[in-house]
């Protein structure tokens, strides 16, 4: 799956979500305390199993469970776009490296899908993201 198709596809799919906004069940907002966040300063990565040592069930496993520890309900983790942005740039260019199969790519964005579609903070936000870079690029 070539780059540029994969981020229309994200880009699309983003603008579908538009319409489902109001179909998600409504989640409590957590305000985090900003120092906490800061305190972050990172994506917060999932921690590959010492288990795995092969390069591709690594990044399988990378891939699959990417969103896991990312709270979309966070409010101040979501709009902290040094944190959200580039987890995302990251995960994109995993999806995109060429060496990710059409399966694990689907999964992938699958589990992300799931994870963000039910925020009401973060889907609007990450649509916007999505717009930001659309109007770039």
């Amino acid at each position: 799956m070539n780059r540029y198709g994969l981020l229309i596809g994200f880009l699309l799919f983003l603008a579908s979500c538009r319409s489902k906004l109001g179909t998600a069940e409504p989640k409590e907002r957590t305000h985090t305390d900003t120092a906490v966040v800061q305190q972050q300063a990172q994506f917060p990565f999932p921690t590959i199993p010492s288990t795995l040592t092969e390069p591709e069930t690594r990044k399988s496993y990378l891939l699959t469970h990417y969103w896991e520890q990312f709270d979309f309900a966070d409010t101040t983790l979501v709009d902290n776009r040094d944190i959200t942005e580039q987890g995302f740039v990251n995960f994109i260019a995993l999806l995109a490296d060429g060496t990710t199969s059409d399966e694990l790519t689907r999964k992938s964005m699958e589990n992300w899908c799931k994870r963000f579609i039910l925020s009401t903070y973060a889907c609007p936000v990450l649509m916007k993201m999505a717009d930001d870079y659309q109007d770039i690029y």
